[in-house]
């Protein structure tokens, strides 16, 4: 028995007794039709062998509320927890090799945040570089608005993530990491741009 959920034996514990329970009372065989916001969780589940039928319904987006930017500067943005798995690090060093005025705000917060700030400072660019901390509502959606682009660099397979889906509802360029169910929302060239998860030089000569 491993800590396989959040680094926990006891969240480990609570999810394996669950998965028990869940086969033990055949609660899964009582469900007519499951509901997938992306083809590609829908594949994941098919190569483990999930016999039962899955729709593919896209997330829903409310209208978002006008939000003029009141910018000042120009600057990209990302917008997300900040963990390993979400990729602001690659963000950071591809942008430390590229040449321009455009700084980069970083909103959000988590377990990485010190990590993220102590590689900006090796990086000298704490001028450059601002970390807004974690946002929400009108003022989240400020800036969203006011970015010229937004960068979304996750390393992990994400499934159809609202981050996206908002920063694009509000017309909104978006360049994010070829990984998982984004790819079925951006198409590279046409409403956005893709890059190889990782590839920081990639991501740099966007």
């Amino acid at each position: 028995f491993d800590k396989s959920v959040k680094n926990s034996y006891v969240k480990s514990l609570v999810c394996a007794s669950e998965a028990y329970l869940h086969k033990i009372l055949k609660i899964y065989e009582k469900v007519d039709v499951f509901i997938s916001p992306s083809q590609f969780l829908i594949d994941k589940f098919k190569d483990y062998s999930f016999k039962k039928e899955i729709i593919k319904i896209a997330n829903p987006i409310l209208n978002l509320p006008d939000a003029p930017s009141g910018k000042t500067e120009k600057y990209i943005l990302f917008f997300g927890r900040l963990s390993p798995e979400k990729g602001a690090e690659d963000l950071i060093k591809a942008y430390a090799r590229v040449n321009t005025n455009y700084k980069l705000f970083i909103a959000g917060d988590g377990p990485e945040r010190k990590n993220l700030e102590n590689l900006v400072k090796e990086k000298s660019l704490n001028n450059k570089i601002i970390f807004t901390g974690h946002k929400t509502g009108q003022e989240l959606w400020q800036l969203i608005k006011g970015a010229e682009f937004i960068v979304f660099p996750s390393r992990w397979h994400e499934n159809a993530p609202y981050s996206v889906l908002e920063a694009m509802s509000l017309t909104q360029v978006v360049v994010s990491a070829n990984v998982g169910g984004i790819q079925e929302i951006i198409k590279n060239g046409e409403n956005g741009f893709l890059y190889k998860v990782g590839a920081r030089q990639e991501l740099a000569n966007i």
